[in-house]
């Protein structure tokens, strides 16, 4: 049941790879409140997943961005505010990736070119899109500015493939690192979930995922909590 919460809101969400992408997800729940979306993927990541589908099911357009690449932060966000008709009331960074999982590496067998390309994907480009957010101005006030990030980033969990450390990097950016004004950059730490990024963890039942920002500390005791947590913020 849809309650209007997003309705006129405006913004871009990334990393939605297939219905499996707890990005898909956020983009279906907006749609249905009421946003307007332009959803970003990387142009490989695009290939193989199946980000059209989610386009026409949310009537959103793609535009392709490599989140590492700064010119292609700015094309993405100064065409996103011309598809949309203004600045953006949020954005989403649901973005992870590591070769060195991807090609089973352990920790004593670390590739570290590939390792530093993980941290730039997994956590560097969540800084870079909001530093060309704040440049060119894009964001509205009372804008939310969210991050998916996982909560081996904070706590030891065992076999966590080195996400947390990827992680790390990104909340950085809230709110210590980023600028201050009305726009709020937060970020949700998802437990260990049966995503498509997130295929190497393994399930604890007892995980949760800890919501921080401004007012800090709300520990959700599974997903569909930290599912509400984010759809609060994002209306905000």
């Amino acid at each position: 049941m849809a309650y209007g919460l997003l309705k006129g809101k405006k913004g871009i969400i990334s990393g939605a790879l297939e219905s499996s992408s707890i990005a898909w997800k956020v983009a279906e729940k907006c749609v249905e409140e009421g946003a307007t979306i332009v959803l970003t993927n990387a142009p490989l990541a695009m290939r193989m997943g199946e980000i059209n589908t989610l386009a026409t099911k949310c009537n959103a357009q793609v535009i392709g961005a490599d989140a590492t690449s700064i010119e292609d932060l700015e094309n993405l966000f100064s065409k996103s505010q011309e598809i949309l008709g203004g600045k953006l009331d949020f954005f989403l960074h649901s973005i992870g990736m590591s070769p060195n999982i991807r090609k089973g590496k352990t920790y004593e067998d670390l590739n570290y070119d590939w390792y530093q390309k993980s941290i730039d994907i997994s956590a560097l480009s969540f800084h870079k899109m909001m530093s060309v957010a704040y440049k060119q101005d894009a964001m509205a006030n009372n804008s939310s500015i969210l991050a998916l990030s996982y909560i081996a980033a904070q706590r030891v969990f065992p076999d966590p493939g080195r996400a947390g450390l990827r992680r790390r990097p990104a909340q950085a950016g809230r709110p210590e690192g980023a600028a201050p004004g009305p726009r709020r950059p937060q970020d949700v730490r998802e437990a260990p979930l049966p995503a498509r990024a997130g295929r190497h963890r393994r399930l604890l039942p007892h995980a949760g995922a800890r919501l921080r920002g401004p007012r800090r500390g709300a520990l959700a005791a599974d997903p569909q909590d930290a599912r509400s947590a984010l759809d609060g913020r994002l209306h905000r």
